[in-house]
């Protein structure tokens, strides 16, 4: 199933541009804009989105009051804030009140998107239906969002984090072994971006290969290491 979005946001280009950087990624869905608080809580108890990106700064009520009466609510939305203030009480208060990410304005839409797909990883992780280890809750509770375990490692060049996190996600998610091309489309990156992916997930253990015998060439199938 799509992750589910609410996007609170009163300037409609800029609500435009964050559309685009939510739909532009595989496995997310837009289903709300909002350009002021009240309507944002009203979307909000409508909808019930799992996530809502919340500007601070809108008309009739503020994203930080509109967080607060989120939470009042004991609605079931997580929340990344957009703002332009960079005072620490503001954070301090974000923080407190369960915000998951904190991003300052002005921001490139990479950095949305790195929150997202950290938040799609994390997600995943805590869908599965089965008993967490403490290692994994360490990473939930410490906002290691899931980490691979070769991200303590230093990667080769051309990879990151966020991207390995998000394939090593999609490769569990999956329940089975899975093609480069496969893993491409659930992720939304190339092929052979995937593949590059895949080959340093075997290197490290953290994933097997297997060839599969058809037709012309075999393919290539990856599977998760538990």
């Amino acid at each position: 199933m799509a992750i589910t979005v609410l996007i609170a946001e009163d300037d409609p280009m800029v609500a435009s541009l964050h559309q685009r950087a939510v739909e532009g990624l595989v496995g997310y869905k837009v289903v709300g804009l909002a350009r002021n608080g009240w309507e944002a809580l009203t979307l909000a108890e409508e909808l019930k989105p799992d996530l809502v990106v919340l500007d601070v700064y809108m008309p009739h009520l503020d994203g930080m009051a509109v967080l607060q009466r989120l939470r009042s609510m004991r609605l079931p939305s997580d929340v990344i804030m957009i703002t332009a203030a960079r005072d620490s009480e503001n954070l301090q208060e974000a923080m407190r009140q369960g915000a998951l990410d904190y991003i300052i304005k002005p921001f490139k839409l990479e950095r949305l998107t790195d929150s997202l797909k950290s938040y799609a990883a994390r997600a995943s992780g805590l869908s599965r239906q089965r008993a967490l280890s403490q290692n994994e809750i360490d990473g939930i509770m410490h906002h290691e969002r899931l980490r691979p375990k070769s991200s303590t490692m230093k990667l080769p060049k051309g990879l990151n984090e966020l991207t390995l996190e998000m394939i090593a996600a999609g490769l569990k998610r999956g329940g089975h072994p899975l093609t480069a091309e496969e893993i491409a489309l659930q992720c939304g990156v190339s092929r052979v971006t995937a593949r590059r992916y895949l080959e340093h997930m075997v290197t490290n253990h953290q994933a097997r290969v297997e060839l599969s015998y058809g037709t012309g060439r075999p393919s290539r199938l990856y599977t998760a290491v538990q």
